[in-house]
């Protein structure tokens, strides 16, 4: 069973507890298992540096994921981030061979 959870400092508002229902269940359309996703707000340097709609990281210590988001925008799409957190734990073979065989430029 994989778990959503709030980070301590995070006010649990309806846009989040809604946004955490949609994560946990599209977490539950990929072959994951014991996945554990923190929602946090972005720091104001992530905000800074903002690359994409949110800031994932994988703490390999605690064996969790540690999801941060613009709590000022429109959340992203749920299943693009359990895409994402997929990809890290089951990459696909046939690319990651692929990337292998590839040569340098």
């Amino acid at each position: 069973m994989n778990h959503v959870e709030f980070a301590k400092e995070l006010h649990e508002t309806d846009k989040w507890k809604d946004f955490a229902e949609k994560l946990r269940k599209s977490l539950g359309e990929y072959p994951l298992s014991g996945v554990t996703v923190i929602l946090r707000k972005m720091t104001a340097e992530e905000k800074a540096q903002k690359e994409g709609e949110y800031v994932l990281t994988f703490q390999h210590k605690e064996q969790r994921f540690e999801v941060g988001l613009d709590d000022a925008a429109v959340f992203p799409p749920a299943w693009r981030i359990a895409d994402t957190i997929d990809h890290f734990l089951n990459p696909d073979e046939e690319a990651a061979r692929f990337d292998m065989d590839r040569k340098p430029e």
